[in-house]
């Protein structure tokens, strides 16, 4: 088993905690590895079985992370313009 302190990167892009626990950030157990991605407009969880999955999971979301901004702001520049109404609750 590999422990660990829980690692929050202080850009906010990720959390690695040790153990699995759910999105209202209470631990399920002490088994996995969570990795919760962190973007403007999204916020994903992940559990893997080993550390080196979570690491290699969270390094390929750093290394796209200024893409994935691009994206959600075209996304929400979008949402904001009339052609993107439909995709609003007005």
């Amino acid at each position: 088993m590999t422990t660990y302190n829980d690692m929050i990167d202080a850009q906010g892009r990720y959390e690695l905690r040790s153990g699995t626990w759910n999105v209202f950030q209470e631990k399920i157990s002490d088994d996995g590895h969570s990795v919760i991605l962190k973007r403007p407009h999204k916020t994903t969880h992940y559990v893997h079985d080993s550390y080196e999955q979570a690491v290699e999971t969270i390094l390929h979301h750093c290394s796209m992370y200024e893409t994935y901004v691009k994206q959600d702001n075209a996304l929400g520049e979008y949402l904001s313009s009339d052609a993107g109404a439909w995709g609003r609750n007005d």
